[in-house]
């Protein structure tokens, strides 16, 4: 791990390190701000002192005070370790700031126990719950959020909180901002959509929240539905959007079945994929199965029972029962919300979005050429830096179908064109090493960064330090020396 952090993410890791805290070090991650979750630590680290360490380097301290937080001797202890440097601030020259976050529990009820200094921590002393009352007593005065997790929208609380912690770094740090504003999508009757998600409410403000969100910063357009709450409302606009539509994500979990609304889209979009009226006839399906197995689905046994429905027919029991059948017979991804962090897995159901958006319409058109440079591109998976040469007639052509192909496979893309002609002129090396980085760092259709922002700022090296990057260079004539060179510097 690194050995700067700029936040500390302190919290009951049983709670939220897979959900809410996963989502939080992934959204400052892509503004480059490094935070320390202790889940990351490398094996055979010691522990404490990595933690103590980390508390001390960090400007910004959010504590994610859960349920369970207060049995816990080691959120405890981070706490009294943070509020004591918070105290001390006025004696050292560096800025620091305290975020303290109510998950699932009232402010006041947290200040009452601190107050009476009420902890029932195993192996815990008097000393120790004094000590404790008054450094939670003191973070309760703090200025913090309320996060809710029935009733919040996941994303757009974080949101919230990643802009406080960049607003603060800011006057420490000049940055710029990667997160666009939060807006809801427009509905229209006529408008098309890139993506619609089919979820229950068990999934409505943690999971599809957190996804629309991801979507928006792809450039992906998502059906929302969020503020909608009647059904006569909600199924005209429902079932253009199903027609609409070019990829289904459904989130299949446990209280899916129970929900008529979502058992009656499942079908809709079921049809859709042989309707001669739909605008695609090439619409991709992404089941995600949330906490159920497929088998679950298939059979409808357990939770899919479908006679539990209220106020189901017969004849609609039947349809649903074939829809998910078939549903469940598609290639999707399982999710385990205790096991799996649902950064990281969202990440993958992003990529695979992407791919489903950007498949070839010639599919057969220089497959067997494409299939070599991807099994080069496979080979050669773990080494920092290689170079593939494409030359001959057409190979503008090729060049973007084998992009459209494997762009999904990394973090960053850069295409370049009369690279040569630019890198001969005065500085041009630089020049265009500028224009690479710019593409790199940027996210979606945001404006190039300016040249002033560019080179070479930690900042940026952080958000390029873990990404996987593709490279098009054109009209490169035989100067691969010097493509070589243009390409290592960049990398180091």
């Amino acid at each position: 791990m690194s050995a700067h952090f700029e936040v500390f993410i302190c919290h009951r890791g049983t709670e939220t390190k897979r959900n809410l805290v996963s989502v939080l070090n992934g959204m400052l991650g892509l503004k480059g701000i490094t935070s320390f979750v202790d889940y990351e630590m490398t094996q055979g680290t010691e522990i404490k002192s990595a933690i103590e360490d980390a508390i001390k380097i960090s400007s910004v301290h959010i504590v994610i005070l859960s349920p369970d937080f207060e049995n816990s001797k080691w959120c405890l202890d981070e706490v009294v370790q943070i509020m004591t440097m918070q105290s001390s601030a006025g004696t050292s020259r560096r800025a620091r700031k305290v975020i303290p976050i109510f998950c699932d529990v009232e402010r006041s009820m947290v200040r009452e126990r601190a107050v009476r200094s009420s902890y029932n921590v195993r192996g815990s002393s008097p000393e120790e719950w004094k000590l404790w009352g008054e450094a939670v007593e003191s973070l309760c005065n703090f200025k913090g959020f309320e996060y809710h997790s029935k009733t919040s929208l996941q994303w757009e609380k974080l949101c919230e909180i990643v802009v406080e912690v960049e607003n603060f770094l800011k006057e420490v740090d000049s940055r710029t901002s990667i997160l666009p504003e939060q807006g809801q999508q427009r509905r229209s009757p006529t408008q098309y959509y890139d993506v619609f998600v089919c979820h229950g409410s068990d999934t409505k403000h943690n999971m599809v929240s957190v996804l629309r969100g991801m979507l928006h910063l792809e450039g992906i357009s998502c059906f929302n539905d969020h503020d909608m709450n009647h059904e006569t409302e909600r199924k005209p606009l429902i079932q253009e959007a199903i027609k609409k539509s070019k990829v289904y994500v459904i989130f299949l979990s446990p209280e899916f079945a129970t929900c008529k609304l979502c058992l009656e889209d499942v079908y809709q979009i079921m049809n859709t994929q042989n309707s001669p009226d739909t605008s695609n006839t090439a619409c991709s399906l992404i089941p995600i199965f949330y906490d159920v197995k497929p088998s679950e689905v298939r059979y409808q046994t357990k939770r899919y029972v479908l006679s539990r429905v209220s106020e189901s027919t017969d004849d609609e029991r039947k349809r649903w029962s074939k829809s998910l059948k078939n549903l469940s017979l598609r290639k999707g991804f399982e999710f385990e919300s205790e096991t799996m962090f649902q950064w990281k897995e969202l990440k993958k159901i992003v990529k695979r979005v992407k791919t489903c958006l950007k498949e070839p319409r010639r599919k057969n058109l220089y497959a067997k050429q494409l299939d070599e440079v991807e099994k080069v591109l496979e080979s050669r998976i773990c080494k920092d830096l290689f170079l593939i040469g494409i030359h001959g007639p057409n190979k503008s052509q090729f060049v973007q179908l084998l992009v459209e192909r494997i762009c999904n496979e990394f973090d960053g893309l850069s295409m370049r064109h009369n690279v040569i002609e630019k890198i001969r002129e005065e500085n041009g090396l630089s020049r265009v090493m500028g224009e690479l980085f710019s593409d790199l760092i940027r996210i979606s259709d945001e404006e190039p960064l300016k040249n002033h922002e560019l080179i070479y700022g930690s900042r940026y090296r952080q958000i390029l330090r873990t990404k996987k990057c593709l490279l098009v260079l054109f009209d490169v004539e035989n100067e691969i020396h010097q493509m070589r060179q243009l390409v290592e510097r960049l990398n180091t």
